[in-house]
């Protein structure tokens, strides 16, 4: 027999173990691919939010109780007053714990005793040289009056608290969700955290979003839209929202500071 007639059947068995070996690793990677690649299969995570529309409140507090006992720069105390305030403001001003917990991370990574980058914004057409405070990155000069009508904060101050940040940062949450829903008709869950983010952070920004995403995730923060499209609650009766222009950015802060 020549060489070449054993060459062919060499070369058949070659390629009958090479496909055998690509079917078996493919099949521990499907098996496996939970510890290979962790919170890579979006459809097991869309299962696991689905399962938690039940206890939505109370599991998203257990992934920011999880992410916070992660810092090591807060305190145990500290850490539980954050996540009992962010579980009362949530209750009170209609939103989902996630976004607010999204929003902490992109504007202050739960720093709540942080004074951000010096800005200068206009304010009933008079140009203020200020700084946005703590948790949520709240500017007094612009929200001042409506949280104090509110009594959410006596002074500018009280925002280095870390109870007080987390209401007046789900009050400017909600007060401006509540203005976007009223004036965007055709509003819909595709658009709707874009306008949500043009209007805290003072122009749309797709960075800003994707802090979020990495924050939480993509699905997390389409399921956030989805409740904020079927929420669409209009304040309490008995808020005063004060009557005052919004802000606009003159100046650009050396850094992602969110504009209010």
């Amino acid at each position: 027999m020549s060489d070449n007639n054993y060459v062919k059947p060499l070369n058949k068995i070659i390629r009958v173990l090479r496909w055998a070996v690509i079917i078996s690793m493919f099949g521990f990677t499907e098996t496996h691919v939970d510890q290979i690649l962790p919170k890579t299969r979006p459809e097991k995570e869309e299962k696991v939010i689905i399962a938690s529309k039940a206890r939505a409140k109370s599991y998203q507090l257990s992934i920011v109780r999880d992410k916070i006992n992660d810092l090591d720069y807060l305190s145990n105390k500290v850490g539980n007053i954050i996540q009992i305030s962010m579980q009362k403001a949530s209750e009170k001003y209609k939103l989902p714990i996630i976004l607010m917990h999204a929003i902490f991370k992109v504007e202050s990574d739960y720093m709540y005793w942080v004074k951000h980058p010096t800005v200068r914004v206009m304010v009933r057409g008079k140009e203020i040289i200020t700084n946005a405070i703590g948790l949520g990155g709240i500017m007094w000069c612009f929200w001042g009056d409506s949280l104090k009508a509110n009594h959410i904060a006596e002074t500018k101050s009280d925002l280095y608290m870390p109870d007080v940040n987390v209401m007046a940062s789900a009050y400017v949450l909600r007060t401006l969700i509540d203005d976007i829903v009223k004036n965007n008709p055709g509003l819909t869950k595709k658009n709707i955290l874009s306008k949500v983010i043009r209007q805290y952070y003072g122009a749309y920004s797709k960075n800003y979003l994707r802090k979020m995403q990495r924050f939480t995730s993509k699905l997390w923060m389409e399921q956030v839209a989805s409740v904020l499209i079927s929420n669409r609650t209009k304040k309490n009766s008995d808020q005063q929202t004060a009557s005052i222009s919004m802000p606009i950015k003159i100046q650009n802060a050396e850094s992602s500071i969110v504009q209010k």
